[in-house]
């Protein structure tokens, strides 16, 4: 069986939150964006940084939107190591000790574990087997199917129409 890694460890994989909005950025586009709402495949950068605003119809997507981190209200690093925890399987000692240790609530902490363990046995029910190795798919929500993309997203002002 694989080690647990502890927070510290977790941190020199993920340091702060640019490190955890690149992985997103690469999980959730790694194929092009392709827009929710319409199905184009072209984008302005959008509101925020490594937001994706569709050139056709406007509609702006989050890198949290559709996955598991999508309205946390504390740092997106500490939300990658509760996940991370609950896909491992480890419960922490206590949600006390998990709360001092990362600085956050522990209705917040309960909270988004409650959400990932809900996304784990969404998972489950469909027949994926999770692992740590795998632990992208519960972070990435699936079961919301993008329409299909038949070019590789480019940034609007370097595509020709």
């Amino acid at each position: 069986m694989e080690k647990t890694m502890d927070y510290e460890e977790f941190t020199t994989l993920y340091p702060d939150s640019l490190a955890c909005y690149r992985f997103l950025e690469e999980l959730k586009w790694n194929n092009g964006f392709t827009c929710r709402k319409c199905g184009n495949n072209k984008y302005f950068d959008g509101a925020r940084k490594f937001a994706h605003r569709c050139t056709r119809c406007g509609y702006n997507e989050s890198i949290t939107a559709y996955t598991v981190f999508h309205g946390i209200k504390f740092p997106i690093e500490k939300a990658f190591y509760i996940a991370y925890l609950a896909v491992v399987g480890k419960k922490p000692s206590t949600l006390e000790s998990l709360s001092t240790q990362l600085d956050v609530g522990i209705n917040a902490i309960w909270g988004f574990r409650k959400k990932v363990m809900e996304r784990i046995t969404e998972l489950s029910e469909h027949g994926n087997e999770i692992t740590a190795a795998k632990w992208q798919d519960v972070i990435i929500d699936s079961f919301h199917k993008t329409p299909k993309s038949k070019t590789r997203t480019t940034k609007a002002e370097n595509v020709s129409e």
